[in-house]
């Protein structure tokens, strides 16, 4: 199994994969499994699979976690990281998905607050210190996606990321310029 990632190792350049699904709209194994393969040929540092462009609200968890397996399994004689979305309704939903998930074959995750109403800087730094505490090794990856409402400001960002060690980038989907 591969290294988590971390702050010095979550880098380049990651292809955010959508999930294929056939015509009656069930997840495209065949298809899933033919774009990993594909993915496997090519000189990127990662892949990002069941993130929003992934159709994470569309799938299942067994779902979630077996495209991780099939994706380790391809990926891991390659130099290729595999980063997961483990956003579900609940905090607790999160850790469980997220440790299945670790399980599996993800070195990192990629996860959004639970929607809910605004938490304060202090909630929202509590949520992602009890998600690594509970998880375990895996990286993490904060989805700030400002049509949540929950954004917190920079400083409280640079305070989370000093202590929760296993976050190790964001995903920032937002216009505010000045806090990216």
């Amino acid at each position: 199994m591969k290294a988590f990632l971390t702050r010095k190792s979550f880098k380049g350049l990651y292809a955010v994969l959508p999930t294929p699904f056939d015509k009656s709209g069930s997840l495209s194994w065949s298809l899933f499994r033919k774009m990993m393969n594909t993915m496997a040929e090519f000189e990127i540092d990662g892949v990002i699979l069941a993130g929003t462009n992934g159709e994470y609200f569309s799938l299942e968890e067994k779902e979630k976690v077996r495209m991780t397996e099939i994706a380790g399994e391809i990926l891991a004689p390659t130099k290729i990281n595999l980063v997961v979305g483990g956003t579900v309704l609940s905090l607790e939903g999160q850790i469980r998905l997220g440790r299945k998930l670790r399980k599996a074959g993800a070195q990192a995750l990629i996860n959004m607050v639970p929607i809910a109403p605004i938490l304060s800087d202090d909630e929202y730094c509590d949520f992602w210190k009890r998600l690594a505490d509970k998880v375990g090794d895996i990286g993490l990856v904060i989805y700030n996606l400002e049509s949540m409402g929950n954004m917190p400001n920079v400083e409280s960002l640079v305070k989370l990321a000093e202590n929760v060690p296993s976050i190790c980038g964001t995903k920032e989907g937002h216009r505010n310029f000045k806090q990216w």
